[in-house]
């Protein structure tokens, strides 16, 4: 089996549908999302009806949690505050139905984890050994499968365990991952890149030959940024796409 990961699509319909044609390119078998279908950008029910009408296997985000509540958010910064605030103005009460239904984890076809982050780290940023570590630990004391894959930081990593040890794997466009070993992958972000490059990130992970593909889209992204200008949303929404940060 052929699966897409991607995460953090935040609202970007022009980055989404970008990656969605590639993938239909590359005849993947199923495509799992990784959380924050929205925030940040300007079309959150758009992105919402496409992971619906394509029955994309999907966990749920923090700025998901937050846009389908009803209470003060929390634990954001001001410009995501300010965009989740405004996501919730904007999304259909069936939308923001769907999103409370949406789980914090599922194991996929028996073969790997997918997760935003997990919420026993309070959602915290895995972008350490130390961060790794942790969530190794949780895996093996929740007899998890050995591979999973998060999102939350916008930034593709790959972290493993090897002898007791966190090794973090510089991620080249190629990776074949080990039976019967601890990974943890992060595909990157759809929708608001943070690595320095401001395409869309996925990756395609084939369960057969264990190898992992990373895949970066480009996309136009001045439209999704004039998007965020004329709907109102902080300005520097607009700007960290242009510079992948």
């Amino acid at each position: 089996m052929r699966y897409a990961v991607l995460s953090d699509i935040h609202s970007n319909l022009e980055a989404f549908s970008s990656v969605l044609e590639r993938i239909t390119a590359l005849k993947v078998d199923r495509i799992v999302c990784l959380g924050d279908i929205v925030g940040y950008n300007a079309d959150p029910n758009q992105c919402v009806a496409l992971i619906k009408d394509l029955s994309i296997t999907t966990v749920a985000g923090n700025h998901d949690e937050e846009a389908a509540s009803t209470e003060a958010p929390h634990n954001l910064n001001p410009s995501a505050e300010e965009s989740i605030l405004w996501t919730r103005a904007k999304l259909t009460e069936e939308n923001k139905r769907f999103l409370r239904t949406l789980p914090a984890a599922v194991v996929v076809d028996g073969l790997f984890v997918a997760l935003h982050s997990p919420k026993d780290t309070g959602n915290k940023y895995i972008s350490s050994k130390h961060a790794a570590a942790t969530v190794f630990k949780l895996l093996r004391e929740a007899q998890a499968r050995p591979l999973a894959f998060l999102g939350h930081t916008h930034v593709r990593c790959v972290f493993t365990e090897k002898n007791g040890e966190v090794v973090e794997i510089k991620t080249t466009e190629t990776i074949k991952i080990e039976k019967n070993q601890y990974y943890l992958i992060n595909p990157g972000s759809v929708g608001q890149p943070r690595g320095g490059d401001p395409r869309a990130s996925f990756l395609v992970f084939d369960s057969e030959s264990g190898e992992i593909e990373f895949h970066h889209v480009p996309y136009d992204i001045e439209a999704a940024a004039e998007k965020i200008r004329a709907a109102g949303l902080p300005d520097i929404n607009a700007k960290r796409l242009t510079l992948g940060q």
